[in-house]
């Protein structure tokens, strides 16, 4: 099965390898005990300009779930801007967009990350049911 992010056409084996990924930086920003893997992998990315949208969303989800376990002292919003110089609101929309949206739903990993963003609040209100996921899923 292929995906599509925009013009970019990636393989189910891709996105595996998406998750690993991110799974391993995180790991890694754990056991070193910084973010700073994290910053370095999601800077790569940015600076690559492949894949970014749902591959950072999923990269900012998963380091907001274990940021108290740094000891920073700095809010993650604040070091994702510092760090990677992405917007604080743009970086809630990208979690959340990971989080309502492509954690249940992982076939729409292959959207632009726009229109996952704008699905947050009806997925977050239970507005959309599994048909409405499933045309979403298949739709161009």
């Amino acid at each position: 099965m292929t995906l599509e992010y925009s013009s970019i056409k990636f393989s189910k084996d891709a996105w595996a390898e998406i998750v690993h990924l991110t799974d391993s930086v995180i790991e890694q920003s754990l056991l070193s005990g910084t973010p700073e893997p994290a910053f370095a992998w999601g800077r790569e990315y940015i600076f690559q300009g492949f894949f970014k949208g749902v591959a950072l969303a999923r990269m900012f989800y998963e380091l907001r779930e274990v940021w108290d376990r740094f000891e920073t002292g700095d809010s993650i919003g604040d070091a994702i801007e510092r760090e990677l110089g992405v917007p604080k609101s743009t970086f809630k929309k990208y979690a959340d967009a990971y989080k309502y949206v492509v954690l249940d739903h992982p076939e729409l990993a292959g959207k632009p990350i726009e229109g996952l963003i704008k699905l947050i609040a009806a997925s977050r209100e239970g507005d959309l049911n599994e048909e409405d996921w499933k045309d979403l899923g298949t739709a161009h």
